[in-house]
């Protein structure tokens, strides 16, 4: 739904920026019979520029002020271009019809959008109040997430059924336009919701525009969907007077209904009582001071009257009789409806004090002598009777549910004691693993603590047979150097002979020395073996530890093989601790 409501508007308080003077032209051009560039070119021969743009409310008037003087003089001057004949005498009478455009004549229309009946179309109305023109000469838009705002100049332009206007809106919300005279209505608010009805009609959105006013004893509401407001705009003078004769018809019999209706009820309530005195329908009637009824005496009276006059009588009394019965029913019910909570409260006190239902009833019966009275208390007695079952229904839903769960919770102890017991023997096996863990840990540290001892000492044979690798790396060098000089005394023996003991001693000087060299090797080879020895040491070691390594895992592979997911989790994490307290140790 959307709520539409009028506020009169202070530019002061608005902040509008980049107006341009399409607004009062726009509106105008509905006179106009070419098309548009036509006019734009007609504007500016007499000197008004379409497109100027403004950034205050102030000057925007001033200007606006302006060119209405040079179009009224232009239409003086017989310049009319392709405007509308009929529409000259409104343009060039700019005194009386086409004024100076003041401040304070603007107002605001409002529409709120928080109680749309499909707030997915949100988007949607706001591009059609977008779209949708006015027929105000000057008009704004403003958008909010839940607001739309259509800030107007109460002076407007409208060709109303051929009928060319130029007036001031009413200031009063007029949402279908039922009337004759615009000019009597606010014709602009009625033309702009028409326009919009129908492109919401295009779109296929199902809306209503409503608006509420105060009278003197109440708030009252007035609601109109799109399919009555687009009903209302298609109707010509001559047809929108027809179907405001019949409503205004319509509302007399229903006025005339309803007081006949309440006469009627209260001599139905006097007679119930005993307490007046009765009176004839006839008498009712004839009493009645705003009752329009004809009667029999009425019709004699009348000085003038045909068949069709009768035929239109009976017709309306038709009319009113129905109004009538139907007014009289609403009454009857609406004053039942409201008794009947205090007597069904009546009703309850009595079953309280022990009464049966059918005593109830009749107790109530003789206090408020009311059928549609009794029959609504009995309605309300009957939703507790059938929430009474409701929940009778849900107890023993309930308890069905509650023997599920309580089989359910049973076969769930029975399954806690099974894991309970499978539980405390995978406890026993897992100790008396632990156990053999530990004499293995215990095992496996002593033969770690001798493979650590092998390990020093290959070290040691590893640093002393480097040494002794240098050790010979020099006395190869040494023995190279002798071998040289050898090659060279050799030389000088053939030269000198009489040097052989020096060659001699140099001879046995390298001997010595070769000697020296061959033992060397020999030791050498001694630690080679040592070493080879070492780390054949080291790898049996090593396969004992690989050995262990796979008896640990044979172990707990056997161990784990049949149990159930969470009780493979508790070995293995039992696993992965003793495994880790191993490699730490």
């Amino acid at each position: 739904m959307l709520s539409v409501s009028i506020s009169k508007i202070n530019f002061d308080q608005l902040s509008i920026n980049n107006i341009t003077k399409r607004g009062i032209f726009e509106s105008l051009k509905t006179f106009w019979n070419g098309n548009e560039n036509e006019y734009i070119e007609y504007l500016e021969k007499i000197g008004i520029n379409y497109y100027a743009q403004f950034s205050n409310i102030y000057t925007f008037n001033q200007s606006l002020n302006e060119d209405i003087e040079k179009i009224s003089q232009a239409f003086k001057n017989d310049n009319i271009g392709k405007f509308d004949p009929r529409s000259v005498s409104l343009i060039a009478n700019n005194n009386r019809y086409l004024k100076s455009m003041t401040d304070n004549d603007y107002f605001s229309l409002n529409i709120d959008l928080r109680n749309l009946n499909n707030k997915d179309y949100l988007t949607e109305i706001k591009d059609i109040f977008l779209n949708t023109d006015s027929c105000s000469l000057v008009d704004f838009k403003e958008i909010s997430e839940n607001r739309l705002s259509l800030i107007y100049h109460k002076k407007g332009v409208i060709n109303y059924w051929d009928k060319f206007i130029i007036a001031n809106a009413r200031d009063k919300i007029q949402i279908i336009e039922s009337f004759q005279e615009p000019k009597d209505n606010n014709f602009i608010i009625a033309r702009f919701v028409l326009d919009m009805s129908k492109k919401l009609k295009e779109e296929n959105i199902d809306e209503s525009f409503c608006y509420s006013y105060e009278t003197s004893n109440s708030k009252k509401e007035v609601i109109k969907d799109v399919d009555e407001i687009i009903y209302w705009g298609s109707l010509n003078l001559e047809e929108k007077s027809e179907q405001l004769s019949q409503e205004k018809i319509k509302n007399e019999n229903n006025v005339i209904a309803k007081e006949i209706a309440n006469n009627e009820l209260k001599k139905e309530n006097n007679e119930k009582r005993n307490s007046l005195k009765s009176d004839s329908n006839k008498e009712i009637i004839e009493n009645s001071k705003n009752t329009k009824l004809f009667n029999i005496n009425s019709i004699e009276n009348e000085e003038n009257f045909t068949e069709n006059n009768i035929d239109e009588i009976v017709n309306r009394n038709f009319e009113i009789y129905s109004e009538k019965e139907i007014e009289k029913t609403k009454i009857r019910l609406e004053k039942a409806k409201k008794e009947s909570y205090q007597a069904y409260e009546d009703l309850k006190i009595s079953l309280e004090n022990g009464s049966s239902i059918l005593d109830g009833i009749k107790i109530i019966q003789q206090k408020y002598r009311n059928e549609d009275t009794i029959n609504f208390a009995s309605l309300l007695f009957a939703k507790d009777i059938l929430n009474i079952n409701l929940k009778e229904k849900e107890i023993l839903k309930l308890k069905d549910k509650l023997l599920e769960e309580e089989e359910k919770q049973k076969r769930l102890e029975d399954e806690i004691t099974k894991r309970e017991e499978s539980l405390s023997s995978i406890k026993g096996t897992l100790q008396s693993k632990i156990n053999e863990m530990s004499l293995l840990r215990e095992q496996f540290e002593e033969e770690l603590e001798q493979y650590k001892g092998i390990e020093n000492q290959v070290e040691i044979l590893s640093k002393e047979l480097n040494k002794r690798d240098e050790q010979l790396d020099d006395l190869n060098n040494e023995n190279q150097d002798l071998y040289d000089k050898n090659n060279e005394q050799e030389k000088k023996i053939i030269v000198l002979e009489n040097n052989l003991s020096h060659l001699n001693n140099m001879k046995k000087e390298y001997d010595e020395q070769n000697k020296k060299s061959i033992e060397l090797q020999i030791e050498n080879g001694y630690l080679k073996e040592l070493m080879k020895e070492a780390k054949n040491k080291e790898n049996q070691y090593e396969e004992k530890i690989k050995n262990l390594e796979n008896k640990i895992n044979e172990m707990f592979n056997t161990f784990v093989l049949n149990k159930t997911n969470e009780e493979q989790k508790n070995i293995d994490e039992v696993k992965k601790i003793r495994s880790s307290d191993i490699l730490k140790n």
